[in-house]
């Protein structure tokens, strides 16, 4: 990856529409570190192109049941290995973007321990806890800090690295757009002041968000 500074996350409609296109975009990367070269894909590398494709089209569903798929067919030796990553990346963020949090929780919580103590693990498992338990302020600082993660550098799979910020968009979208139809339900007025701890906006940010989704007929 380039250096300098990370992209924040897209905020316009636009550009949150563009993310689907940016990931069938994402060129794959010729060799991987995560295995020997002699050695042959495993079942996470294998469905990794799978996934990738389903992304692309917004196919979450369908990306979740390629990466559960590609669960069941690995086996202990597999499971140990940072290839796995591959697959529960985009696994844990398919769930939070559909909101289905039990079964995101459950992929994190059966990963061996080599694998539950990346980064990357615990970085999903922060954003996940802030979902689970609708911390608004939290859960855009966790996907902050996840992107910037998958965006260093260092992190070890380019490719992953690009699917996974554009999926951290599409789920920050989602989220906020689940945020403004709970408050529409539940509150007459609210102040400017809770009403961005909630959206994750800036004050001055809010005309436009709410124009965005009142004009979706989300409010």
């Amino acid at each position: 990856m380039a250096n300098g500074p990370p992209t924040p996350p897209p905020t316009t409609e636009t550009e949150i529409q563009d993310q689907a296109r940016v990931i069938a975009e994402i060129p794959p990367t010729a060799t991987t570190p995560l295995l020997p070269a002699s050695a042959q894909p495993d079942a996470f590398q294998a469905a990794f192109p799978v996934i990738v494709d389903l992304a692309s089209q917004s196919n979450f569903q369908g990306l979740i049941q390629v990466a559960e798929n590609a669960n069941l067919q690995s086996d202990a030796d597999t499971n140990r290995r940072l290839t796995r990553l591959l697959v529960l990346g985009p696994l844990v963020l398919a769930y939070l973007i559909v909101d289905d949090l039990p079964p995101a929780r459950f992929a994190l919580t059966q990963l061996s321990e080599d694998i539950s103590s990346t980064p990357l693990s615990h970085s999903l498992f922060e954003l996940l806890a802030s979902t689970w338990d609708r911390k608004h302020a939290n859960v855009y600082l966790r996907a902050r800090e996840l992107n910037n993660l998958v965006q260093q550098p260092s992190f070890f799979d380019e490719q992953l690295g690009s699917v996974l910020t554009a999926l951290v968009t599409i789920f920050v979208e989602a989220f906020r757009r689940r945020t403004v139809i709970l408050l529409a339900t539940s509150y007459a007025s609210l102040p400017a002041p809770l009403a961005a701890m909630y959206l994750g906006m800036k004050q001055d940010e809010l005309l436009t968000g709410m124009s965005r989704y009142h004009n979706r007929g989300q409010v």
